[in-house]
């Protein structure tokens, strides 16, 4: 359960409200005054926090690589099952980080690339552990395997919005 947002620290509001709005808007439609607004805040504190927009995006970007290193373990752990089923039960509650994640993904920059990165070695490691526990078979070529099942995951993340239309 996410913490309630009286007991956030006001960077960490901020912080929060950025990945909101930057999910549902985008970098380039999201202003400080808006981050501002959402976090209770003043646009100075933003900037006394973060530096400037910018740096605010670099943190809210390493902040996502965060949660996607420690939900891993959950979702791939023993726990899989569970973890997947609160997920499903509440779907509006993950739909910030979903937003975000697809803006990053999409984005060409260096966090970009490190969160495709961090998948496709997630789903390489995966793989290979399914293949040394004789629970699937080897492939001729891991990588290519490795990189067809990350953009199978990512696809719909990134397209959600004409999957929704479509069913």
């Amino acid at each position: 359960t996410p913490p309630s947002p009286d007991d956030l620290t006001a960077a960490a509001r901020i912080r929060d409200a950025a990945v909101r709005l930057f999910g549902e808007r985008g970098y380039d439609r999201t202003s400080v005054r808006d981050i501002a607004t959402a976090a209770g805040v003043s646009p100075a504190l933003v900037i006394h926090h973060f530096g400037s927009k910018d740096g605010l995006r670099d943190e809210c970007d390493r902040w996502m690589l965060a949660q996607l290193s420690d939900k891993r373990a959950d979702a791939l752990g023993v726990q899989a099952g569970a973890t997947i089923q609160q997920w499903l039960a509440d779907p509006e509650q993950f739909r910030p980080l979903i937003d975000y994640l697809a803006m990053m993904l999409t984005d060409e920059g260096g966090h970009g690339r490190a969160v495709f990165e961090l998948l496709l070695a997630e789903t390489r490691a995966m793989l290979d552990a399914g293949v040394a526990e004789g629970a699937m078979r080897p492939s001729s070529d891991p990588e290519a395997r490795a990189l067809l099942v990350t953009l199978h995951g990512v696809a719909p993340v990134i397209l959600r919005g004409h999957l929704e239309r479509a069913l």
